[in-house]
């Protein structure tokens, strides 16, 4: 009798056992599906004014989701709401006077989301080292590389860093640039875009023949599987009038690959801190 009572214990121990570990791991795994979302305030700490705007980047690779948002200087705040669990944050920002414009400082932050929380992104130059950015592509002066934007009215001969569009240039005589915003999507969707930060209009050379613009932006190339999305807006008359003709880059601009229905190429100038966009 004594020998039934402790094995029907045992039994009792031993199923009590299994439950409890089975609740663990259906709890671990199940809690990122039913857990709330956080609200999270963002801040900006940053040594210097970034007037030029500010692009933020939430990536989660647990959840597999991401967002993409920017604040106006380094004055403005934003409340977002998150899905609980572990997210990383990348932020860079310009310090010019106009949008996009100025030197670019960089912030990368990782925190595990479970309550509402306030994250304060600090701007320094090393984080913009990090891969997120591309972080190889920065000139000795340790900005990014310069934009040099192409009017093109083939691309088929575009190979190399060298080639030109000269003598055949494309329609285009003025841009604006734009980093992307989008709301919260799994990173397997087509982010619905939404306005980000938007630059200045500037004008072809009066040579035109040339077919290439110099600007004077800065912007990371990214790195594969980033989520920075960048537009360029081209236009067939100066200051931006005219027929309009969209150009999104939603691998930022990462090099070689033909983005656009093969309307547009990305080609980085190494030897003279360039990063080549190739428009048709």
């Amino acid at each position: 009798m004594t020998k039934l009572v402790i094995g029907e214990f045992m039994k009792g121990l031993v199923f009590k056992f299994l439950y409890f570990i089975l609740a663990v791991f259906l709890f671990s795994y199940a809690w990122p599906i039913f857990a709330q979302d956080s609200q999270l305030l963002i801040k900006i700490q940053t040594p210097l004014p970034m007037n030029g705007g500010i692009m933020v980047y939430a990536v989660s690779q647990q959840l597999q989701k991401k967002m993409a948002f920017h604040l106006s200087s380094h004055f403005a705040r934003k409340t977002i709401l998150l899905p609980s669990g572990t997210w990383e944050f990348y932020a860079i920002g310009f310090k010019g006077k106009f949008p996009l414009e100025g030197e670019q400082l960089c912030s990368t932050k990782k925190m595990a989301l479970s309550m509402d929380d306030i994250l304060e992104l600090e701007m320094n130059p090393l984080d913009c080292m990090d891969s997120f950015f591309g972080a190889s592509r920065r000139n000795h002066n340790q900005q990014f590389f310069a934009l040099k934007i192409f009017n093109c009215e083939d691309l088929t001969h575009v190979k190399n860093p060298e080639d030109t569009c000269a003598w055949e240039h494309g329609p285009f005589h003025s841009y604006l640039v734009e980093y992307a915003d989008y709301d919260l999507v799994d990173f397997s969707q087509r982010p619905n875009y939404l306005l980000g930060i938007t630059s200045l209009c500037i004008n072809n050379p009066d040579d035109s023949r040339h077919g290439a613009t110099l600007t004077s932006w800065h912007f990371p190339t990214g790195s594969e599987g980033t989520t920075m999305s960048f537009k360029v807006h081209a236009y067939d008359a100066i200051k931006c009038y005219g027929k309009e003709k969209v150009f999104l880059f939603d691998k930022a601009l990462v090099s070689g690959a033909m983005e656009n229905n093969n309307q547009s190429k990305v080609m980085l100038n190494e030897d003279n801190s360039l990063v080549q966009i190739y428009l048709k």
